[in-house]
């Protein structure tokens, strides 16, 4: 079941991570801060099951996202 889980907080990441583009640029924040959200929860999921991989991964993830929001959103 925690791959589903994992599977599930990461779409969710990813649908936030994508509306963060079409958001009006006052609401960009609320969806990078739910993309975030949804990813440590997934990292916290795989790192609980011992799943390396994907906790690498997902915080790779995670990084780039938090990159990407910096360097294209903060302070627009």
């Amino acid at each position: 079941m925690t791959a589903d889980d994992i599977a599930k907080f990461e779409k969710l990441a990813e649908d936030a991570y994508t509306k963060m583009y079409d958001a009006p640029r006052n609401r960009a924040k609320e969806c990078y801060d739910d993309a975030m959200e949804y990813l440590a929860e997934a990292i916290k999921l795989a790192e609980r099951d011992k799943l390396a991989a994907a906790a690498d991964r997902l915080k790779a993830r995670k990084q780039h996202i938090y990159d990407v929001y910096t360097h294209q959103f903060r302070g627009a």
